[in-house]
């Protein structure tokens, strides 16, 4: 996935106008559509409605936003597992229920809503599991357990918890 990024930390979506992955959204849809009688969404519109999510969340949740941020973008990656149950699936079964449009800017509170909704379902089909992260001196991490909080990242006191470990090295080399 890491091919699929801008130098610039946005999303690269011209990677959806290769016919491969043209491919890959009608091979979804033809699965999705087997499984469940009332997904109508064809490959074109599942591709339409993934590009319009990312590009949403470059234009309002990016690094260049005029806007402040007020959440962090769900990870690129998720929009490439194609799997039947993966948070693809997830993604565009809730997608045809929902009404948004990503791409009216005036919608813009509406559209953090329905992403919000795409996230809950995301983590409650365990697609999507943000950080626990680990300190080893938690006494000069005040400004990273902020970073992570507003990542949706947990904090934990004890290491076996972790998915990410904060090692006194890393803490000094940020503050050079």
């Amino acid at each position: 996935m890491d091919n699929f990024q801008r130098k610039d930390g946005g999303p690269a979506t011209a990677v959806f106008n290769s016919d491969a992955i043209k491919l890959q959204f009608e091979s979804l849809s033809v699965n999705l559509k087997s499984k469940d009688e009332s997904f109508t969404l064809s490959g074109s519109d599942c591709l339409s409605v993934v590009s319009s999510i990312i590009e949403f969340q470059d234009r309002h949740l990016g690094v260049h936003s005029p806007t402040p941020r007020c959440r962090p973008r769900l990870p690129h990656s998720i929009f490439f597992d194609f799997s039947g149950e993966g948070s693809l699936a997830v993604i565009l079964k809730l997608a045809q229920n929902l009404k948004f449009d990503f791409s009216d800017d005036s919608n813009r509170e509406s559209n953090l809503k329905v992403l919000d909704d795409i996230e809950n379902a995301l983590v409650k089909n365990n697609c999507l599991v943000w950080p626990t992260v680990f300190f080893e001196t938690p006494d000069n991490s005040d400004e990273l357990e902020k970073i992570v909080k507003d990542h949706r990242g947990n904090i934990t006191t004890d290491v076996s918890k972790a998915s990410h470990i904060i090692s006194n090295e890393d803490i000094d080399a940020l503050n050079k």
